[in-house]
C-alpha cells in the first residue's frame, strides 16, 4: 500500500465514514444516471456522457453506447469528474490524481504526465479551438492537514503538455468550475466556495491573461437565509460575449439559482429561480438562445436579451433533465432517469419541447467495447466488472451481493480492479500509470469531509 494510503487510512480511523463497508468505496452505490454530456468538435457521430457508473461512449450519433467503467479511468463513484474531447479525438477525464486521456480510442486512460501527476483535477475546460485546455486543481489530498493550493494549467498541444500557469490561489477557495470565453480564450472564470466570517458564500474569479494573474473574487448572492449562495458553479461563457458569464448559486435552502453577469464577473443579478436543482445549462451555438433544466422544473429556454436586461424563460418542458448539451443540430440532455420513465440520454429538435430517448434505460447500454487487445487495460478492468455492473443497474446499492460476479479470467490478462494478494492497493489505470485503490475509495471518502461532498452537486454544460 502506497504510503498516502496509508495515511489517508490512518485519518479516517475511529470516523463515521469507516461504518461502510469498504466495498462501497470502490463500487457505484449512487443510483445509474448521466450528468454530463460532451460532442466530439469535429465529428458529431461521437459523444460521451458522464454518469454515476463511469462513461458511456457512442460512435453513431446515440444508437449505441458502450461503457467506461470507473477504475479504468482511475475516479471512484463519489466523483463527477469534467470530461472533454480534444480536436484529435483524444478524450479527457479530470480526476482525483490527475488528468487521464485516452488516445487509443478508450482502450487505456494514463494520466497526464509532469506537473500534474497526482493532482487533483477539479475540472477541465476545452477551448473552442479543441486543442487547448484549462485544469484548475488543488495539491494532493490532505497531504498538509486540509488545506490545499488552488492551482491552474494549461494545454495547447491537446493535452500532451501542461503548463502551470501564474502563482498558486488562495488556499481557502473550495473550487468547483471553470471555463474559458469561446470568443476569448484568454478569458477564464472559476467558480467555488470560500468560507467568511458569516459562513460560506459562492465566488466568482476571472482571469485576462488565461491565469497568469486573476482579479479579486466576486461574491455571488446575499446574506438572508433565502439569498445566501454557499457554492457557485460556472454554467457557461456567452459564444460571442466574453463578458456574458452564467453561474449557478447553490442556496443554503437547496434551491438553484442562475446568475448572469455582464461585466466579466464583477457583478451578478439573478437571472431565474428554480424549486430544486439545476443542473442543465446550455447556450446554444450562435448565442441566441438559453436552455435550463432540473429534475424538478423542468427544461425551460430564453432568447438572449439585451445587456442588462432580464432573462425571460419560458417552460418547453416538464422533462427532468441533469444535463443539457446544445449542438447545432439538436439539444442533447441527460434525463433525469430516477423517475420512473424517463430516458438516460435524449435528444430534442424543438429546443425542449419533445423528447426522443436515445437510450431509454441503463438496460439497453450495448455492454463494453470488442476493439481493445487482449491485456489491454480496457479489457482487465471493464469486461471483468461488466457482470457486477448489470447486477447494480438491476439493484443499485447491493455492492456486496454483487460483489461475487466480478470476472478473475476476462481476458487472460489478470484482473487488475481486484488483485487478490492480500496487500491489493495497485490499480492500473493505462500504460505508464498507477492509481494507488486504497486511496480510490478511501482518499475519496476521507476528502469528501472537506470539499468533495459540496462538489457533488456540480454539473457543467
Amino acid at each position: 500500500m502506497t504510503s498516502l494510503s496509508k495515511r489517508l487510512a490512518a485519518l479516517l480511523t475511529g470516523s463515521l465514514v469507516l461504518t461502510l463497508p469498504l466495498a462501497s468505496a470502490q463500487a457505484n452505490s449512487r443510483f445509474p444516471y448521466g450528468n454530463q454530456l460532451v460532442v466530439h468538435p469535429h465529428n458529431p457521430d461521437v459523444i460521451l456522457v458522464r454518469t454515476t457508473f463511469g462513461i458511456l461512449l457512442s460512435e453513431d450519433r446515440g444508437k449505441v453506447f458502450h461503457w467506461i467503467c470507473e477504475p479504468l479511468i482511475g475516479f471512484t463513484n463519489l466523483l463527477d469528474p469534467g470530461v472533454g474531447i480534444f480536436d484529435d479525438g483524444s478524450y479527457a477525464v479530470a480526476g482525483f490524481y490527475g488528468v487521464a486521456i485516452s488516445r487509443d480510442n478508450a482502450c487505456s486512460y494514463p494520466f497526464a504526465p509532469g506537473a500534474l501527476t497526482n493532482q487533483y483535477a477539479i475540472d477541465i475546460a476545452v477551448d473552442r479551438d479543441a486543442k487547448s485546455a484549462v485544469v484548475v486543481t488543488t495539491s494532493k489530498p490532505l497531504e498538509d492537514g486540509g488545506t490545499t493550493p488552488v492551482q491552474f494549467f494549461t494545454t495547447s498541444d491537446n493535452g500532451v503538455t501542461w503548463t502551470k500557469q501564474g502563482d498558486d490561489l488562495d488556499r481557502g477557495l473550495t473550487t468547483t468550475t471553470l471555463d474559458s470565453a469561446p470568443s476569448d480564450a484568454n478569458r477564464v472564470y472559476i467558480g467555488g466556495s470560500v468560507t467568511a466570517t458569516d459562513g460560506l458564500h459562492g465566488f466568482v474569479i476571472r482571469s485576462d491573461d488565461r491565469g497568469k494573474t486573476w482579479h479579486p473574487r466576486t461574491l455571488i448572492g446575499g446574506n438572508t437565509n433565502e439569498t445566501r449562495v454557499t457554492s457557485a458553479y460556472i454554467s457557461g461563457v456567452d459564444p460571442t460575449d466574453p463578458n456574458r458569464v452564467y453561474v449557478r448559486g447553490l442556496t443554503s435552502t437547496q434551491r438553484d439559482v442562475l446568475y448572469v453577469s455582464f461585466d466579466a464577473g464583477d457583478t451578478f443579478q439573478e437571472a431565474k429561480r428554480f424549486n430544486g436543482s439545476m443542473f442543465g445549462f446550455a447556450i446554444s451555438p450562435d448565442g441566441s438562445k438559453v436552455a435550463i433544466g432540473g429534475a424538478t422544473d423542468g427544461v425551460h429556454v430564453a432568447p438572449r436579451p439585451a445587456s442588462g436586461a432580464p432573462h425571460v424563460f419560458e417552460q418547453h418542458s416538464n422533462t427532468p433533465v441533469n444535463c443539457l448539451k446544445w449542438t447545432t443540430e439538436t439539444l442533447y440532455g441527460c434525463g433525469d432517469n430516477r423517475q420512473s420513465g424517463v430516458f438516460v440520454v435524449g435528444r430534442s429538435d424543438d429546443e425542449g419541447r419533445t423528447w426522443k430517448p436515445l437510450l431509454n434505460t441503463v438496460d439497453d447500454i450495448a455492454a463494453t467495447l470488442t476493439r481493445c487487445p487482449t491485456g489491454s487495460p480496457y479489457n482487465n478492468l471493464c469486461i471483468a466488472d461488466w457482470k457486477r455492473q448489470q447486477c447494480l443497474f438491476a439493484t443499485p446499492g447491493a455492492l456486496e451481493q454483487c460483489a461475487s460476479l466480478v470476472d478473475g479470467g476476462a481476458d487472460g490478462g489478470g484482473n487488475g480492479a481486484a488483485p487478490a494478494d492480500g496487500d491489493a492497493c495497485d490499480v492500473h489505470a493505462g500504460p505508464g500509470a498507477t492509481l494507488p485503490k486504497a486511496a480510490t475509495g478511501i482518499a475519496a471518502l476521507a476528502f469528501g469531509l472537506g470539499l468533495i461532498v459540496r462538489r457533488l452537486r456540480r454539473r457543467r454544460a
